[in-house]
């Protein structure tokens, strides 16, 4: 957060004196002890350094910190510097976009011989995607308490689009089946489903991992030398 906003607001090289660190402090309403920490945190992983003589900032580049951090990929997402007060929000929904790019890449790879089934792009961009709490504990290292607690913080920003998603058992059972019948039914199915039979809207259903649509907008970087 104190780095995107450091680097939007200064052309690489800034002077961070009392006046600069009170303006990010009520900016992101921190305290000026988080701010310090922050910035010594960026000098510790070379993101910013600073002139002793001068004691003026460096902040580095994008392409600088992919080169520190080994980063390969080129994406970029575009957020506006209004929206730093939401940087954390911000990064949630750009690792969930990245899970979303990634089905998207793969479904235009398994259609690439078919074009009818292809369609274009951007339909497919526009489209739901399943993102588990499961599959961000897994592939982000978070607990599914957090898990949950992200997907949730992402929904409540313009930038992620959650949705529940249920899917109805194909099975009669009776109209007037109450929520307390619902542990006869689950014991017909193994544990994994069991736990996720509910009763959605009056109909025996499984709960699905729930459906996500980005509005991010993104562009590949040319990586400077």
């Amino acid at each position: 957060m104190v780095y995107l906003f450091l680097k939007a607001y200064s052309n690489g090289h800034l002077k961070l004196n009392t006046t600069t660190l009170t303006f990010i402090c009520n900016k992101f309403k921190i305290s000026e002890s988080t701010c310090r920490r922050s910035v010594r945190a960026l000098i510790a992983m070379n993101w910013i350094g600073r002139n002793r003589n001068t004691g003026i900032y460096i902040i580095n580049g994008f392409d600088v910190v992919r080169r520190i951090e080994n980063i390969k990929r080129k994406q970029a997402t575009w957020i506006r510097t209004q929206d730093l007060i939401q940087a954390k929000e911000f990064v949630i929904c750009v690792a969930i976009n990245n899970l979303i790019q990634n089905q998207i890449t793969k479904k235009i790879r398994c259609a690439m011989d078919d074009r009818k089934k292809m369609g274009s792009y951007k339909s497919l961009r526009t489209d739901f995607y399943p993102i588990s709490k499961e599959s961000l504990k897994q592939i982000y290292g978070l607990s599914l308490t957090n898990a949950s607690v992200f997907r949730r913080l992402a929904a409540s920003t313009d930038w992620i689009v959650m949705k529940q998603n249920f899917e109805p058992i194909q099975r009669s059972y009776p109209k007037s089946l109450s929520v307390s019948n619902i542990s006869l039914i689950r014991k017909a199915y193994d544990e994994h489903i069991s736990k996720r039979i509910v009763i959605h809207k009056g109909i025996v259903s499984i709960q699905m991992p729930n459906l996500m649509k980005s509005n991010l907008l993104t562009k590949k970087r040319r990586m400077s030398i």
